[in-house]
């Protein structure tokens, strides 16, 4: 005996792998939205033709991309393999109800991962198994679902003393989505314990928002100028459609920025405003060595270097080449990290300043 299946238009086929192949599904296909890092709910209609979703154990199986409800394959009668892993905590979701009802609410957690996504219905007492527990017993389609929200990355990085700009990639990012650096180890993206942004005031703009997208589909966010080196935690806020139907400006509260985009590392030697000195030589032969500790950040040994000018009230740093004659060799100075302690260190030979 065939098992019944709300909403289904037509007679049902049974196919030789025992499983039951619907000519019609019954659900309209609808298109849900939610952001990676935030509660997200839907609400599924009732099939065609029967006017409730039926009461009792049901689930909602999320896989990965566009394609099919129901499996007819030998391979996945047994199993669920084609559960979209790493998206949710658990998958399938339990959508069961102790009474029929016309929309069924459905919650599915915070999704851990950004993409596209098929769902697909069971209704445990009309599946196959009658346990929600075969790929194919999930043949009713309920829609797509679209969770947004930049990819996260392991790191980004920027210069110290210069213009700091992120590229993200992602699904659905917006010219409304904002950006937020917050100190390293400042906790989770969103923590109700704390009052405020917890922004980073070492950004000329934070948060920044109003992202540019360019030719190769980057969104990029400005933060202006940064003014220490060191790591960075990187928290997102998915703007438009993040409240439907509400007048609220997104991203105007700590709350909103829940997703983890990852670590930004602004690389590059410290300003400390310290003085340094060095003994020249007295024959005017270049021997002379000096060795000068410095603080940084992410620095690329013989890469790096840093520049020796002329003090000066009316250049500064970025507006002059290096003063060949300025009896400091090499110039500019490659930095070292060759010293036991891991520190950098300037090492040159001053001879005679003219």
């Amino acid at each position: 005996m065939i098992a019944s299946i709300p909403g289904i238009v037509g007679t049902p086929t049974v196919l030789g792998l025992g499983g039951v192949q619907a000519p019609v599904l019954g659900y309209q296909p609808v298109t849900f939205s939610c952001v990676r890092g935030a509660t997200c709910q839907i609400r599924i209609p009732a099939a065609n033709g029967t006017g409730v979703v039926p009461s009792g154990s049901s689930s909602l199986l999320v896989v990965a991309g566009e394609t099919t409800c129901g499996s007819t394959s030998l391979q996945e009668l047994a199993t669920l393999p084609r559960a979209a892993t790493g998206v949710l905590a658990s998958n399938p979701v339990d959508a069961s109800s102790p009474s029929a009802t016309s929309v069924r609410l459905v919650s599915l957690g915070e999704p851990i991962l950004e993409g596209s996504y098929t769902l697909c219905f069971c209704a445990g007492s009309d599946s196959g198994s009658g346990a929600c527990a075969l790929d194919r017993d999930f043949f009713s389609l309920v829609g797509s679902l679209t969770v947004r929200g930049p990819a996260a990355s392991n790191a980004l990085y920027c210069v110290v003393s210069q213009n700091c700009s992120l590229a993200l990639w992602g699904v659905e990012l917006s010219v409304w989505d904002w950006i937020l650096v917050r100190e390293e180890g400042s906790g989770s993206c969103f923590d109700s314990s704390r009052v405020g942004f917890q922004a980073s005031d070492k950004f000329l703009i934070n948060p920044a928002g109003l992202p540019q997208e360019d030719i190769q589909q980057q969104w990029i966010f400005d933060l202006g100028t940064s003014s220490q080196t060191g790591q960075y935690q990187l928290c997102y806020c998915a703007g438009y459609k993040a409240s439907p139907g509400s007048s609220a400006a997104p991203c105007q509260a700590p709350a909103d920025f829940t997703m983890q985009v990852g670590t930004l590392v602004v690389r590059g030697l410290q300003d400390t405003g310290l003085s340094f000195g060095c003994v020249k030589s007295s024959k005017g032969d270049g021997q002379a060595q000096c060795a000068l500790p410095v603080q940084g950040s992410s620095l690329i040994p013989e890469q790096d270097k840093m520049l020796v000018m002329p003090l000066s009230d009316t250049t500064s740093c970025g507006e002059v080449a290096a003063s060949r004659g300025f009896g400091i060799s090499p110039n500019p100075i490659p930095i070292s990290l060759a010293n036991t302690t891991g520190a950098p260190v300037l090492r040159y030979l001053q001879g005679s300043v003219r």
